[in-house]
């Protein structure tokens, strides 16, 4: 379980002096009350802001105070310290945490939640305003202890003492190393799975992660990304993929001039015949931006102010070229982009990032044989890529249909939400061009156009390929042969022929009070003595 936060109502190091009770129309104080930590009104709405997030999601906000040290004093409004220590207590209790049973054992009137409630604020924000709070905090005692030094300059003190009493006070104040964070795996078998990051499919994309969209140039990934913008921000499915609730989209993108965008959006709107309510609910959720020039670190620093500025649940970047700065095929550069520069980001602004991206340019490879695991590195450059990706999305043309793309779910793809006509988890959705009367227009394949446009014909060494070297049940087998794109049926008539052809051997594993399990496996199964 979470380790419980201890009680931070008490001083923490030399610095934290007793309240002193102020008349009500005087400004409130902190616990620091020396002229160098003097009440700064500009810090309300920071404080604000974390207690309205500690409310809405006390699991993940306190257990983020108790690793920074935030304690009451950090507040400056008595009021605000007061409530702090109550959702402290609540939670160290395992009581439920609401503005109104809050307010009930705070004292507080429940106005002031209200109020609070009331602010423009992003509650998933929540551990980036703790960092803001605990920053100003660790100001205020600089403060204090810049006269401290000041004062020990000019008395007899011994100056040996005095630095180590300096160092002292330093070391209380000195920031926690939030990077670091060690937890033993019995911490993650009550920890509850925290619905709020979940923003495509079954945790398919998460806030903080990042998503791959991988296609030949020209295949039209662009107007896929405007769809799918288009209908996540009305909190609708896009290409068989759900959000978890309208989402914030902010794009920059490099590709396409307004006339481009104006096709699109133009297109696709009409073609998804959406009412004016729905335009609008667009308008509010989605901001396009384009930049053309910045790279490297530059760009982060764009990023950064269109995050600030726009607060998305998703950041789209259209193409990886135009900004990485440098080779993809780099490892140096591809792990500074996104590890050093997109990651950080990510956690202070609690989104995630779809990033848009090329096959290579020669793309001569025959993908007919592929299996989901070999599409992951379908993407142009560095392997690095497939590795710091969350999910990986890739749209493969079909050869002999112009209008007709398989798109692919290369990473997670039980995650995604795609099943087949047996309802069965699959990797794998054609999609279509629709282009009548011009416009640019994404629609789900017909069966019987994706029948006629299916590729070459998976064999039983495909499904051989999905074996492991130990038995594996049966069903099990038939599970993954779905995620890769052999039908049910089809795996059953490979896995008949590949027994009677002796390269798979059933295994009967006992199971008391009901029938053997079947396995298959690689070899046959040794005689019960032997066992």
């Amino acid at each position: 379980m979470i380790e419980k936060i201890l009680d931070w109502d008490s001083p923490v190091g030399p610095f934290t002096h007793p309240t002193i009770p102020m008349p009500k129309e005087m400004l409130p104080v902190t616990e620091d009350i020396s002229p160098a930590c003097a009440y700064n009104p500009s810090h309300d709405d920071m404080e604000k802001a974390l207690l309205v997030a500690a409310l809405c999601q006390p699991n993940t906000i306190a257990p983020y105070c108790k690793l920074i040290g935030l304690h009451t004093g950090a507040f400056q409004d008595p009021i605000r310290r007061k409530i702090y220590k109550t959702i402290i207590h609540q939670f160290n209790s395992d009581k439920r945490i609401d503005p109104i049973l809050t307010s009930e054992a705070s004292g507080v009137p429940l106005t002031v939640f209200n109020e609070l409630l009331s602010i423009e604020s992003q509650p998933t924000h929540g551990t980036h305003y703790a960092d803001l709070v605990h920053e100003q905090w660790t100001k205020r005692k600089l403060g204090e202890l810049a006269l401290t030094i000041q004062d020990y300059s000019k008395n007899g003190n011994n100056v040996f003492h005095s630095i180590n009493d300096i160092q002292e006070r330093l070391n209380d104040i000195r920031p926690a190393d939030t990077s670091i964070l060690v937890r033993s795996l019995t911490d993650f078998v009550d920890l509850a799975i925290d619905p709020a990051k979940t923003l495509l499919g079954n945790r398919f994309l998460c806030r903080e992660g990042g998503m791959l969209f991988v296609g030949p140039s020209g295949v039209g990934k662009s107007s896929a990304s405007v769809q799918q913008d288009i209908l996540w921000s009305l909190g609708l499915p896009a290409f068989g993929i759900s959000p978890a609730k309208p989402l914030r989209i902010a794009t920059i993108q490099a590709e396409n001039d307004d006339g481009d965008l104006t096709e699109m959006a133009r297109g696709i709107t009409n073609g998804l015949d959406l009412s004016e309510e729905q335009r609008e609910i667009v308008r509010a959720n989605t901001f396009y931006i384009s930049e053309k020039s910045k790279t490297g670190e530059g760009f982060m620093r764009f990023i950064e102010s269109v995050l600030r500025l726009t607060k998305p649940d998703i950041l789209r970047l259209d193409p990886l070229q135009s900004y990485i700065g440098g080779d993809t095929s780099d490892v140096e550069v591809v792990s500074d982009f996104v590890h050093a520069g997109l990651n950080p980001l990510l956690q202070t602004y609690q989104c995630a990032v779809i990033v848009n991206h090329h096959t290579p340019k020669t793309n001569n490879r025959d993908t007919s044989k592929y299996k989901t695991s070999d599409w992951q590195y379908a993407g142009a450059g560095s392997a690095i890529l497939t590795n710091w990706a969350r999910a990986i999305m890739i749209v493969d043309p079909c050869k002999d249909n112009p209008n007709l793309y398989k798109f692919i779910a290369a990473k997670r793809a039980y995650r995604i939400g795609w099943t087949d006509e047996n309802d069965q988890i699959t990797a794998i959705q054609y999609f279509k061009h629709a282009r009548e009367g011009g416009i640019i227009f994404w629609q789900d394949a017909t069966p019987d156009e994706i029948t006629v446009s299916a590729s070459a014909p998976v064999t039983k060494f495909d499904l051989m390929e999905l074996v492991p070297d130990k038995p594996i049940p049966k069903e099990e087998l038939i599970a993954k042969a779905k995620i890769a794109g052999i039908g049910k049926n089809k795996a059953w008539q490979f896995i008949n022929m590949l027994v009677a052809d002796k390269e798979l051997h059933i295994w009967k594993v006992p199971r008391p009070g009901t029938s053997p399990r079947i396995d298959l496996a690689k070899y046959p199964q040794p005689e019960p003595a032997l066992l």
